[in-house]
């Protein structure tokens, strides 16, 4: 997600990505707290 011109608060869509292992969102004006689905992504291991 890393300056994909996203913005806003962070897409519940991306809740069902359960593979991801590192998540970059720098450069991309998120807003809001980061969401508890995100806790739940069972490879990650860098936000």
């Amino acid at each position: 997600m890393d300056s994909c011109g996203l913005g806003g608060e962070i897409p519940s869509l991306v809740a069902n990505l359960r593979n991801v292992h590192t998540m970059w969102a720098s450069d991309s004006p998120f807003t809001g707290t980061i969401p508890d689905f995100i806790g739940n992504w069972p490879k990650l291991t860098s936000f």
